[in-house]
């Protein structure tokens, strides 16, 4: 029964709940659509689907590990801190000041200025100070070396790691030198010895020499400079000799106002070919062959040869002239009107004359033109376009390659310009001790007394957070990973669809020390059989299985038999798991003789046994049951033992083998009247949901849960265990601790069930 339901204020206990009838052929427990045959007061259903709550979800990854986790929270944040304050020590800091004074003379007015390059000046000295040989000065000295540290590479890094060189920002010309160091001793005599190693080698002679090399470095640059422009510049003007002009960008634009020009003329003559077809196949064709002498008219020639177009023009000049006479009244023998005759005549004479030269019926030096001089040249033009598309593309790279050399000697320069600026730089800063002021150094008076950073507050906070972390992660994984049942809450709420949950037993120690859980867990098993007892008087035949060995299912079916024996039912427990046979050891009533011969031959019913106790009778196993006999039961054989006793008993109980890898569970479960399923505490969630899964497979009319071996805490808030005591009386006394040897051969819980009836 769900632990929610009994904790809900609006419900009273199971002894004072009112009971209400059920229709006939409706009950309360279902199970993938089929009835389980209980009917119970109130919903004992599993609990609906519902949305992801976060609470709920930590609540069952920690539920039942809270004070271990917190206590291996705290143990592993104090290790963690701990760790971190013993590997963290206060920082001690000493420092020392550089101050640079940088001035120029002003020839003019004789006074000082600050030089433009200070800044960097500047910076040359921070880097100066961090240079590898004033390290190594100040680590070879007498001082540091009386710290008794070593000098290898790996403590020359960490010498650096804690040397700080840097500019002040309020003042420029201030260089701050700093050393953090655990040891104020060791922080006060590295700052020293790097200032005072800085001091003899770079501003007294080093400085010197290292402004002489890079003087060098750079005249060198510059010379190599110097022969580049020198080299590129006589091969741009040996280009330019080449073309005969050192800007042929003109040269460039001429030729292309040539093509522009040629290929206008191109497109001209091959517009007046294309109007007389000759160009209508192959523009290289023979006069001749293009078309009919006899359909060329004096204007499609025209079209074609200027000198025809001309005399048709003169022609019809010399008509339009003889027309206006005409209209002035002047006759044909007028000497103008037979003059223009006349020259009318004669033109149309040298068209015919021009014609005949262009069809090539006349030489072409007879007649001065034709056909052929004009595709001549057509050809000469194009050759020519072809021509000087070439020169202007060599002309173009050749143009292309000065403006590089050009670019290349601009660049070259620039970078000579500069070049020469840095000598003068250098020229200037050579001197310094002379023009330009010097360099005071300041070293630390005495060790630095107080910390200047101490991280252990800080890095045990956060490595105590840490620490407690992982303990909360693991734990939480921990519970991922844990797909078992611990809780009966979990078997109702996540277990497999709807099925009820009928009770919940505890884990009972042997010696029975809690008498007060022995009287309740002996209470939820009454409250059990009472539950499956109601509304149902026709069920007589009840299974009782589990998904896995070991859940505690033989022990729920003899508690479950002693108490339908205890309230005046008379009772048979069937002991059907032919392998593990527990009923039969726990009575200690196993025969010879195998259950299944007897089954087979019918004679099953001479071999129930009464035991001590009263209404309770057994039909046992015998030692020659084992796999291969539960392997040849049948369906039919299964049919005929229960009713062959459904009539004899008030109440028949068989206990068989486990729903996953027995055959006589399935067998048994889907003949009897009600299946009693027992789920163990820390049993997998999929075996059990597999496990109802095949029982509603076989069609089992399935009753519902017993969450079994449930924690003290579980059970003590469970419904049987408030309901024993919100009905006991005070000067009720629970059961009383039993004596050595009475019910000896029982488990714990039969073993309180046959105290409490017995009383």
């Amino acid at each position: 029964m769900s632990q929610q339901q009994f904790e809900s204020p609006e419900r009273l206990p199971i002894a004072a709940q009112p009971v209400q009838a059920l229709p006939a052929g409706q009950s309360t427990g279902q199970y993938g659509g089929q009835n389980t045959g209980l009917a119970l007061p109130g919903d004992f259903g599993g609990a609906p689907q519902q949305q992801v709550n976060l609470f709920k979800v930590l609540h069952q990854l920690y539920r039942g590990r809270l004070l271990l986790t917190a206590v291996l929270a705290v143990v592993c944040g104090v290790i963690f801190a701990s760790l971190a304050w013993l590997a963290n020590k206060p920082g001690y800091q000493s420092m020392a000041t550089v101050r640079v004074q940088v001035q120029r003379i002003n020839v003019l007015d004789g006074g000082t200025d600050v030089m433009s390059w200070f800044p960097t000046f500047v910076q040359e000295q921070v880097n100066f100070l961090q240079q590898p040989r004033v390290v190594n000065a100040a680590m070879n000295s007498a001082d540091w070396l009386g710290l008794q540290r070593p000098i290898t590479p790996e403590s020359e890094k960490v010498f650096k790691s804690g040397l700080r060189v840097f500019v002040d920002r309020a003042s420029p010309s201030i260089i701050g030198v700093t050393y953090n160091d655990p040891d104020p001793q060791a922080a006060f005599i590295a700052v020293r010895e790097i200032v005072t190693a800085y001091e003899k080698i770079f501003v007294e002679t080093q400085q010197k020499q290292l402004l002489t090399m890079q003087q060098n470095l750079l005249q060198t640059e510059k010379n190599k400079l110097e022969q580049d422009i020198k080299d590129t510049q006589a091969q741009l003007t040996a280009i330019a000799g080449e073309l005969g002009t050192p800007q042929p960008d003109r040269e460039i634009e001429f030729l292309s106002l040539r093509r522009q020009d040629i290929e206008v003329q191109i497109h001209e003559i091959e517009s007046r070919l294309a109007g007389t077809g000759a160009l209508a196949n192959n523009k290289q064709q023979d006069p001749a062959e293009v078309a009919d002498p006899s359909q060329l008219t004096y204007e499609q020639i025209a079209s074609t040869d200027m000198e025809m177009g001309a005399l048709i023009r003169d022609r019809n000049d010399a008509l339009m002239n003889m027309d206006a006479m005409k209209r002035r009244g002047l006759g044909d023998n007028h000497p103008e009107m037979r003059k223009l005759r006349a020259q009318a005549e004669s033109l149309q004479g040298r068209m015919e004359q021009q014609r005949q030269i262009f069809l090539g019926n006349i030489p072409a030096e007879a007649g001065g033109g034709g056909m052929d001089s004009t595709m001549r040249r057509l050809r000469d033009l194009k050759d020519q376009f072809v021509k000087l598309q070439e020169q202007q593309r060599q002309l173009t790279g050749k143009a292309q390659e000065m403006e590089n050399k050009r670019t290349s000697i601009e660049q070259n320069r620039l970078n000579l310009n500069n070049i020469i600026r840095r000598l003068d730089d250098l020229r200037l800063q050579q001197g310094v001790e002379q023009q330009m002021g010097q360099i005071q150094v300041f070293p630390p008076d005495a060790p630095p007394k107080v910390p200047a950073e101490d991280t252990r507050k800080r890095w045990s906070a956060i490595l105590f957070m840490l620490g407690s972390m992982l303990p909360v992660l693991g734990v939480g994984v921990w519970g991922l990973v844990d797909r078992r049942y611990r809780y009966s809450d979990e078997a109702l709420q996540e277990g497999p669809g709807n099925t009820t949950l009928l009770g919940i037993l505890p884990r009972l120690p042997n010696d029975l020390r809690d008498q007060e859980q022995a009287s309740a867990a002996a209470h939820c098993v009454h409250q059990i059989r009472t539950l499956i007892q109601l509304g149902k008087s026709n069920n007589r035949v009840y299974a009782c299985t589990s998904s896995n060995p070991g859940d505690g299912k033989t022990s729920m079916a003899l508690s479950l038999a002693l108490s339908f024996a205890g309230s005046g039912s008379k009772t048979l427990i069937v002991d059907l798991d032919m392998i593990g046979q527990g009923l039969s050891r726990s009575l200690r009533m196993r025969e010879q003789t195998g259950l299944y011969q007897s089954i087979l031959d019918g004679s099953f019913k001479s071999r129930i046994r009464a035991t001590h106790i009263d209404r309770l009778s057994l039909l046992p196993t015998g030692l020659e049951d084992d796999h291969r006999a539960a392997n040849r039961l049948s369906e039919g054989q299964i049919v005929r033992l229960i009713e062959s006793v459904r009539n004899d008993f008030d109440i028949v109980l068989i206990d068989t083998g486990p729903v996953l890898g027995s055959i006589e569970a399935h067998l048994v479960c889907a003949q009897a009247d009600g299946v009693i399923l027992v789920v163990g505490a820390g049993r997998a969630r999929g075996q059990v949901k597999a496990a109802v899964d095949q029982l509603n497979r076989v069609g089992a009319r399935l009753l519902g849960l017993v969450f079994n071996l449930a924690q003290p805490k579980d059970f003590k808030t469970s419904a049987a265990s408030q309901s024993f005591r919100s009905v006991r009386p005070d000067d009720d006394r629970p059961i009383a601790r039993p004596a050595s040897d009475e019910f000896a051969e029982f488990e714990p819980l039969p073993r309180v069930v046959a105290l409490d009836t017995k009383r």
